[in-house]
């Protein structure tokens, strides 16, 4: 895959970047974009607006009970302020100057939230847990989507390139943000008011692409990207990247050895072929960044009543493309995309009883590459029966010679790039506020991730200017297997960062320790995220009286052998189903960590001890990757917040 984290733009010709140009002066009167049929704009605030029109005219506009008038500059650029009005709707918005006139119909007044961050936020309701079903029940009037279009900029922009509004239905929200679709509806059906969402995502970036030059200038490590920035030509830049990924793509295939030797037949002796464990990506094995084609060959036995009947093929999930053979006749494709499980009908007249032979090219056009996904998604299948076919599987490299695809210009190629063309674009629009899901890119320096992580927070309230909107961050999930013993971690680490948001006002943190996928950093589960979201929400933002946070770490006393931990629990208490609680660990002066004996005392406080350390200094809970299954939650069933009682170094300080 042409990423670590599913990049939205991966490939030449999914998606193609919006770049920042200047433009003529236009004498039609036009709007921003996101302004449109259908929007949501924010309640109880003076709305702004704003577009183009002759250098000079008078721009008069009218929205329900509200009227402004506003003059365009020598450039053509106006902006307006329509009064401040309650929830709700339909009304139109109309717009005048010298006898153009722009209607905006079916506007809503209600709540307008930015889900912003990398590819957990991006990643679409249809791939989440029973995406189908919900996507299928997603039909919600009073509930509209805004996609911001994936832009790059060198400089702070005021356009955004295309785009409009949509109301939720379930073909709009298949494709939409399943944590932002989660969030939006519990806000909508709590509130009662009409929800307007904005997705500003781009997968696979860290956080110093979203945040302005401005608030990146007090980073002496930066100083010399930003200035290099200044003297960037993105249109140039991209060009000779397109060419250079064209030209190996047409390699790709005129230089595959199985294309050539028909690798597919059931002739062809590949009986000398390694094998591979499957499912895993092929980086985990032996061929280390390798792009290109690799041939994937398994043989597997039917009966005679088996192979007599149409059967379905599965194959998992597969980065990034495929094409797959039954005993040498084609039975399925499936093209640039690593997210869908492989599924493919095969008609019986391909089966034979006795030995069957699949064979799978899989085509990666960077970073993490073949058959992965679950074992016992690969299994050929009808009804009753089924044949696993996970295991050991014989390959062979078909493009042994080509190098590695030439990679897209990455918004983390350069700092502020998304920023300036998916963040300014919109600082003039009211927002309730914003919810953040990112970090996972920024996992291998952990420890200064938290100076960013609250940066962002004062940038993007500087760029609005509204005041300390409130501001929802998302605690990174559990991620890789559980660890044996502890140990030092920088998942841990991160999410120790971003609770540090919590030093700002008008914040929340929204913790995710109990909801993730050891094996897929991009864990099925949004709707436990976009529901937490909206409980933060409601509790901070519109007060309503309702647990909205998991139990956090206030203080620890020693006494005797055992260093009882006092938490905040915002109201509740904690709660174990068992006992002795999993997931503590416990040091003494020598900083060696061991899994700990831990009880709940009483609804605020436990004890920790391990009879051989006497003299316990340091506790530590949750602090791994993935810490496995934890106990201790409140009476809300909200889990109790990751944390360390030390100040001892880590490896990314």
């Amino acid at each position: 895959m042409n990423t670590p984290f599913l990049r939205a733009s991966c490939l030449a010709g999914i998606f193609v970047f919006s770049l920042i140009t200047s433009t003529a002066i236009q004498a039609q009167l036009t709007t921003s974009p996101i302004f449109s049929n259908n929007m949501v704009l924010q309640r109880g605030q003076q709305l702004r607006t704003w577009g183009k029109a002759n250098p000079g005219a008078a721009v008069h506009l009218s929205l329900h009970t509200q009227l402004s008038l506003a003059f365009a500059n020598a450039q053509g650029e106006w902006e307006a302020v329509l009064g401040a009005l309650p929830a709700g709707g339909p009304y139109q918005l109309v717009i005048q100057a010298d006898g153009q006139t722009i209607t905006y119909n079916n506007v809503m007044l209600g709540e307008v939230w930015i889900c912003s961050g990398q590819s957990n936020m991006e990643r679409s309701l249809k791939l989440s847990n029973n995406g189908t079903a919900e996507s299928n029940s997603a039909t919600w009037p009073n509930i509209r989507f805004f996609q911001m279009p994936k832009t790059l900029s060198t400089r702070p922009s005021n356009q955004i390139a295309a785009g409009s509004w949509a109301i939720c239905t379930p073909t709009t929200a298949r494709n939409f943000s399943g944590v932002g679709y989660f969030f939006g509806r519990d806000l909508h059906l709590s509130l009662n008011v009409p929800v307007g969402l904005i997705s500003v995502t781009f997968g696979g970036t860290g956080i110093d692409t979203w945040i302005s030059p401005t608030g990146l200038s007090v980073f002496p490590e930066l100083t010399a990207a930003l200035s290099e920035l200044e003297q960037l030509s993105l249109p140039n830049l991209i060009d000779s990247i397109t060419q250079l990924q064209s030209q190996w793509d047409q390699d790709l295939e005129t230089q595959d050895l199985g294309l050539q030797q028909h690798w597919e037949s059931t002739s062809y002796n590949w009986s000398g072929w390694p094998t591979m464990l499957l499912p895993k990506p092929w980086e985990s094995d032996v061929l280390i960044n390798r792009d290109g084609s690799v041939w994937f060959k398994l043989r597997f036995t039917l009966t005679a009543s088996q192979a007599s009947q149409d059967v379905q093929l599965s194959l998992g999930r597969i980065d990034d493309s495929d094409q797959t053979w039954i005993n040498g006749q084609f039975v399925g494709s499936t093209a640039l995309n690593p997210g869908l499980i492989r599924r493919y009908p095969v008609p019986a007249n391909v089966l034979r009883t006795g030995e069957n032979t699949i064979t799978v090219r899989v085509r990666d056009y960077g970073f993490v590459g073949g058959m992965l996904g679950g074992a016992t998604d690969m299994k050929i299948e009808n009804g009753t029966w089924q044949v696993p076919l996970s295991g050991y599987w014989s390959f062979q490299v078909g493009t042994p010679t080509l190098g590695q695809r030439p990679l897209d210009l990455d918004p983390d190629d350069h700092p502020s790039l998304l920023y300036n063309g998916m963040v300014h674009p919109l600082s003039r629009l009211q927002i309730a506020g914003v919810i953040w899901y990112q970090g996972e890119s920024n996992t291998g320096d952990p420890f200064r991730y938290r100076n960013k992580q609250v940066k962002i927070i004062d940038d993007w309230r500087s760029g609005w200017g509204i005041g300390d909107f409130p501001f929802i961050t998302t605690q990174l999930a559990y991620f890789r297997p559980v660890a044996a013993e502890p140990a030092q971690s920088s998942w841990a680490t991160l999410r120790e960062s971003q609770f540090h948001t919590l030093k700002r006002g008008n914040t929340a943190l929204v913790c995710l320790i109990d909801s993730g996928d050891a094996y897929d950093i991009h864990p099925s589960d949004k709707f436990t995220v976009g529901t937490r979201l909206a409980k933060a929400a409601r509790k901070l933002v519109y007060q309503q009286n309702i647990v909205a946070s998991g139990p956090s770490y206030y203080q620890f006393a020693t006494v005797g052998n055992e260093i009882r931990i006092t938490f905040r629990t915002y109201g509740s208490s904690l709660q174990s189903s068992n006992p002795n609680l999993r997931g503590f660990a416990i040091a003494g002066a020598d900083g060696q960590f061991v899994w700990a004996n831990a009880r709940i005392i009483n609804g605020q406080t436990v004890g920790v001890s391990h009879p051989s350390i006497p003299a316990p200094v340091y506790v530590r809970y949750a602090w791994s990757d993935n810490p496995g299954d934890l106990d201790l939650r409140n009476t809300d069933g909200l889990p109790a917040i990751p944390f360390r009682t030390d100040e001892l170094p880590t490896p990314w300080e």
